[in-house]
């Protein structure tokens, strides 16, 4: 069977395309449309689909020349799937550009398994680059076909959010003295020397930059987000010359001031994915759940001197990953 992938252009595609979004929000648990269901539990099925419709329409543009639909057609006229992208809202530290976003691609469970996701995918990509720019996308872990066709298709995984409910940690022994610091100006220099050459790594997994730059915004990321409040600490492990071993950023979430995050973390080379890492990730989880916040979270980098293995050890919790491809 022949199919046919194109922009979206009447009513009824954007009726197939929101009715497929909200399917896959259903099989995937997302967090929209199950807090949707909570506030409107006795709304009708066909009512949670247009308040669904409402909330995706308020929230993204759909005109911006960024932003496209293509649809799958089977060679009846049928509708097979679809895939939406546009530039990514959201910007992480070490993202020097915007990567083309792919926020959703489906097909129809009919038509599986014959190839058509990777079509709309090399369509998704031949657009990216003619803006010249990346790809990427967000998969639910549990979603294991789709990983596996990412990969296959040359996506990596970039970041993967990870998080846990904070608990009381006993704190073995150490070769290292842990110092923890609530003011930025006690240690500032010292710990961003530390730090940068770790955050360069992050950087380069996506897009070259020059090293000035690098160091500017790696400042400026410190300067932006670290409050000397008391609601933010640096837990610094120093070996026996004094001089910095690892050390772990934790702080109130920017998004979200119930949530405590982990802003950075270094460890040196030669003490990687060892006890040091687990010490300070415990010493941090005991510091959230004194100050009584909700949530532990990190946003991992695969470049990232801290393992997922050594944080799954500790008990947190991968929803999914970010993946991206090069395509530039």
């Amino acid at each position: 069977m022949n199919f046919t992938i194109r922009e979206k252009i009447t009513e009824q595609d954007m009726e197939n395309f929101f009715r497929s979004c909200l399917e896959t929000a259903k099989n995937t648990n997302d967090f929209h449309y199950t807090s949707l269901k909570e506030r409107h539990f006795e709304k009708s099925e066909e009512e949670i689909f247009e308040l669904f419709k409402e909330e995706i329409v308020e929230s993204f543009d759909f005109d911006r020349p960024d932003c496209k639909i293509f649809m799958l057609d089977s060679e009846q006229g049928e509708f097979a799937g679809y895939i939406w992208m546009g530039i990514r809202d959201s910007e992480d530290v070490w993202d020097f550009e915007k990567p083309l976003w792919i926020y959703d691609i489906s097909v129809q469970p009919e038509f599986r398994r014959g190839g058509l996701g990777v079509k709309l995918l090399e369509r998704a990509e031949t657009f990216a680059k003619e803006l010249n720019l990346n790809i990427g996308l967000f998969v639910h872990a549990q979603n294991t076909g789709a990983i596996n066709l990412y990969k296959k298709c040359g996506y990596q995984v970039k970041c993967v959010p990870i998080s846990k409910y904070p608990e009381t940690r006993n704190i073995p022994q150490s070769a290292f003295h842990v110092e923890a610091h609530e003011k930025i100006s006690e240690i500032e220099s010292e710990i961003q020397t530390f730090g940068v050459e770790k955050f360069k790594q992050l950087v380069e997994f996506t897009a070259e930059s020059t090293e000035d730059r690098i160091v500017e915004r790696y400042h400026e990321y410190w300067q932006k987000n670290f409050k000397n409040d008391g609601n933010h600490s640096i837990f610094v492990a120093r070996d026996d010359s004094d001089k910095i071993a690892a050390f772990v950023w934790v702080g109130e979430a920017s998004f979200n001031e119930r949530i405590a995050m982990n802003y950075d973390f270094a460890v040196c080379t030669d003490l990687r994915q060892g006890e040091l890492e687990k010490q300070l990730i415990k010493i941090a989880e005991n510091w959230v759940k004194k100050k009584e916040f909700s949530r532990y979270y990190m946003l991992l980098h695969v470049k990232h001197d801290l393992s997922l293995e050594t944080c799954q050890e500790l008990g947190l919790e991968a929803p999914g990953y970010f993946m991206e491809k090069k395509l530039k």
